[in-house]
């Protein structure tokens, strides 16, 4: 009987860690989706998706991922997903101006793919 609670254990403590993994993974995703999307999609549709972030952010303080994530116990409360991302790639913690200078790079590099395919006509759809 004791085999099958701890049996029942790890099984949820492996649900969890496929459920962290998956998080972190569709977040990282999602960030290089954005930044590559200006090839897909026209540049209006960036501009509204660029407008989204930045209201996620403003209200929130926050992406959304990172709001489950924290609510699953995968990250520290109010560790920024880069901030994590950034360790676990590294082994090192982002300083505030490094976070700041990433969080306004992403949607720099964005708008310069979106810009740079729409001029030189490279957009796929």
């Amino acid at each position: 009987m004791a085999t099958k609670k701890t049996s029942k254990k790890q099984k949820q403590t492996l649900v969890k860690k496929i459920w962290e993994e998956f998080l972190f993974w569709l977040h990282i995703l999602i960030i290089f989706a954005f930044i590559f999307c200006g090839i897909l999609v026209p540049l209006q549709v960036l501009v509204l998706l660029l407008i989204l972030w930045n209201i996620q952010l403003m209200f929130l303080d926050r992406c959304v991922i990172t709001i489950i994530q924290e609510k699953n116990q995968s990250v520290e409360q109010n560790q920024p997903f880069l901030d994590l991302a950034y360790s676990r790639f590294t082994g090192k913690h982002l300083s505030e101006r490094a976070f700041n200078n990433l969080i306004n790079l992403i949607p720099t590099l964005a708008l310069s793919v979106a810009l740079a395919a729409n001029v030189l006509n490279f957009n796929l759809i």
